[in-house]
């Protein structure tokens, strides 16, 4: 168990609704926990983050900083292309999906442009690593011959 005086009043509801699905008989995935299925948990209640008080984006940030080893609720931040490639044949987005990713339905003009700019704030700064460079092709044989 987190003690709440670890984080702040949302956190720890959000931690609360966790170990409440978690526990559910009927919808409990067992024991890992993701964001995304709270938020969906609350969807099918016909409830959102904010009829328990709680800022979704506010507590995501929050727990990715926590100060808490055994946090095992997992945050999401999703790419843009893996916004674009949830489209639904007729080019929109299904509410579930939206859910997922802490997009209110009906969906608020701007969406994809905040869910993009929420997964930039999340990599690291600076160009990616270099892939890494490939072995010469007789390095096998040469180990084996000369150790």
């Amino acid at each position: 168990m987190i003690p709440r005086s670890l984080v702040s009043k949302s956190a720890g509801i959000a931690l609360d609704l966790a170990t409440g699905l978690a526990r559910d008989p009927n919808d409990g995935p067992g024991k890992a926990v993701f964001f995304s299925d709270v938020t969906l948990w609350l969807d099918k209640q016909g409830k959102d983050w904010a009829d328990f008080g709680a800022d979704y984006e506010a507590v995501i940030d929050e727990l990715i900083k926590a100060p808490v080893p055994q946090l095992y609720m997992t945050l999401v931040r999703v790419s843009p292309g893996k916004v674009e490639a949830a489209r639904t044949p007729v080019g929109s987005w299904k509410r579930d999906q939206l859910a997922v990713w802490g997009v209110p339905w009906p969906p608020p003009k701007g969406w994809k442009d905040e869910l993009a700019e929420r997964w930039k704030g999340a990599r690291p700064a600076g160009p990616p690593a270099p892939p890494p460079t490939p072995a010469p092709a007789d390095f096998a044989q040469d180990t084996l011959d000369f150790g």
